[in-house]
């Protein structure tokens, strides 16, 4: 039987957590400009949970965290305007060794608020309050993390995910602009293999351009797409959430297949559970689940 354990003292809140490949580790900020990282985490009696490293590198509080599953290494971003990647200790994490904290160029004047690992884990996004988004890479020439602009946002990027199945050339973004967007973040002599468009879409774009734009009554709080790609979701600050259908029978490309108004408050994240079941949580003290269509 799983127990009950106060990891963080309970006036402080966790901002922001996340979970290693195998689930036997979790990351959290405390609300603070700390990372803390736990081990032992898949067993069920969370006092034997452990706490192994704090990471410290930030100057003001921790915005999102993001665990890379292929190379273990985990992305930051702040509102102090930086990101850093973080690569482990040789022993995958658990040993005794720090971790290794690399600048990720920005070049940003405004808070970085959300960031994630593509599939590959070869690249990264980075949103922020400077309407843009920082995809970023590692040029191994000079040992560095670096960065492209994607700048087709009128206001602060607070969402984004990577598309499947395009080899992490397509990203999906959540905007207080009123849009979500899926961008074309195909990058020469960066990614493998040709261009690769979203689902339905049978043109490939240069990077930095914009596949489809969909409208929401207010702010764009969450974006998220199925496992197969066919299905994004993206959650208003009015407390409601579109999915929109994509695939080769959609004319154009894609088209908005439903939108459900909820009776709680707005959700802050999505996340499919399987091509066909939807998961939001926010300001309510409760998980929202809903069904999604088999298919456009």
């Amino acid at each position: 039987m799983a127990s009950i354990h106060q990891v963080v003292p309970i006036y402080n809140g966790i901002r922001c957590h996340a979970w290693n490949a195998d689930q036997s580790m979790l990351a959290i900020c405390p609300n603070n400009n700390e990372i803390h990282i736990y081990g032992n985490c898949n067993s069920k009696d969370t006092s034997s949970w452990k706490l192994l490293h704090v990471l410290s590198e930030h100057d003001m509080e921790i915005n999102q965290v993001d665990w890379c599953p292929s190379s273990h290494r985990l992305l930051t971003c702040s509102s102090d305007r930086n990101a850093f990647v973080w690569t482990p200790p040789s022993a995958g994490g658990s040993g005794g060794d720090s971790w290794k904290p690399a600048l990720a160029m920005l070049h940003t004047d405004r808070a970085a608020l959300c960031c994630r690992w593509s599939p590959c884990g070869k690249k990264f996004a980075v949103g922020s309050s400077a309407r843009a988004v920082n995809v970023g890479y590692h040029e191994a020439e000079h040992d560095w993390w670096v960065t492209k602009l994607l700048r087709k946002h009128r206001s602060s990027v607070v969402g984004v995910d990577w598309c499947p199945g395009t080899n992490s050339q397509v990203l999906a973004t959540a905007s207080t602009d009123f849009r979500a967007r899926i961008c074309s973040v195909h990058m020469e002599g960066v990614d493998q293999g040709p261009p690769h468009p979203p689902p339905g879409f049978t043109n490939p774009l240069p990077f930095g351009e914009i596949y489809a734009e969909f409208s929401c009554s207010t702010w764009v709080t969450a974006v998220s797409w199925s496992p197969s790609g066919l299905h994004l979701a993206y959650s208003g600050q009015d407390s409601t959430v579109h999915v929109v259908g994509l695939g080769p029978s959609v004319t154009g490309g894609a088209a908005l297949q439903c939108v459900v108004r909820l009776k709680g408050l707005p959700l802050r994240t999505l996340a499919f559970a399987s091509d066909t079941c939807l998961l939001g949580a926010g300001h309510d003290s409760a998980t929202s689940t809903g069904g999604v269509g088999g298919g456009p």
